[in-house]
């Protein structure tokens, strides 16, 4: 009885995923929602994975990915990252995991992204200076068992834009739910995130709606071969339907090595001589005492590639 509640749970939001991406195959709001910087994977993991994490969730970017998973990290996680991102943006994520007893945790993160500078114009094409900006997201993320092998999660986060002088707030959601079969070797996820709004817009006049996101999962450890292999598919409000997956190589208890792809890096493909590459994933990880160290690389054809150093303390 609750195996089939929670297939049941996951086969719905599964249908949601799918129906909405058949409804807009060709997606006339592309581009039109607010902080496209929630789009963005986050950690080294999971994005090397080819940004397919809701299904297994079980570090401390289940925050970000799928907050259910963070029942199945067993005690007290932190974590900081460093991301080197195309076009001389740089980014950053900090989080936390604490126990809350009987199963519960709670998480805490912040996520960041700078701009850097650009030269800033007037009417006549001549340049009077630069221009900065970024977004920041806090969130506060709490989970906890629903039933045997069936987790739950929920996240909010508080979400801040800056354009030169202009500014905006919004805030949002994220719900996640997260099975595991009795078998220990596979689990399924999906998550709904970023539903929420604006407080105010970049200008007094307008407000543009959020990157909302469904999205499911699945995570297989392999029987008789050191492989853990994860898929996700899903679909943002102003973007077309994706998939992703990624292979993790355990077979060295202290290495860890990782590859993934995902069908949003078509989108970075112009005809150029480097998108080759473009979708693809790459990473490492090591393990040291209860250290964890992980890098992810991620070409983006001809606008460059990006870099991510994880580090996190689990005790």
């Amino acid at each position: 009885m609750k195996k089939k509640f929670a297939l049941s749970l996951l086969v719905a939001l599964s249908f949601m995923i799918f129906t909405t991406a058949n409804l807009s195959a060709i997606n006339s709001k592309a581009g039109t929602a607010a902080y496209s910087f929630l789009k963005i994977g986050v950690g080294a993991r999971a994005v090397a994975l080819g940004n397919s994490f809701v299904g297994m969730a079980d570090d401390e970017s289940a925050i970000y990915y799928n907050p259910a998973g963070m029942s199945r990290i067993p005690n007290y996680a932190l974590s900081t990252s460093y991301h080197n991102y195309v076009a001389d943006i740089q980014g950053g994520y900090l989080s936390a995991v604490l126990p809350w007893g009987d199963g519960r945790k709670l998480g805490f993160a912040i996520n960041y992204l700078n701009f850097g500078d650009t030269p800033e114009t007037n009417n006549a094409g001549q340049v009077i200076g630069d221009f900065g900006g970024g977004d920041l997201a806090f969130t506060a993320a709490y989970s906890q068992p629903l039933m045997e092998q069936l987790y739950m999660g929920v996240a909010g986060k508080f979400i801040y834009e800056s354009i030169d002088s202009f500014t905006s707030t919004g805030m949002a959601l994220d719900i996640g739910i997260l099975y595991e079969f009795e078998d220990g070797h596979t689990s399924l996820g999906a998550v709904a995130s970023n539903l929420g709004f604006q407080l105010s817009g970049l200008s007094e006049e307008h407000k543009d709606p959020l990157p909302l996101m469904f999205k499911v999962g699945v995570a297989h450890k392999m029987h008789g071969a050191p492989l853990n292999i994860v898929a996700d598919g899903g679909k943002f409000s102003d973007n077309d339907f994706f998939v992703g997956g990624g292979v993790e190589f355990v077979g060295i208890e202290a290495i860890r090595l990782r590859a993934g792809y995902n069908t949003v890096g078509s989108d970075y493909k112009t005809g150029g001589d480097n998108e080759n590459l473009a979708g693809l994933s790459f990473g490492l990880g090591l393990s040291i005492n209860k250290l964890a160290f992980d890098y992810a690389y991620v070409p983006f054809a001809d606008l460059g590639n990006s870099h991510r150093i994880y580090i996190a303390r689990r005790w």
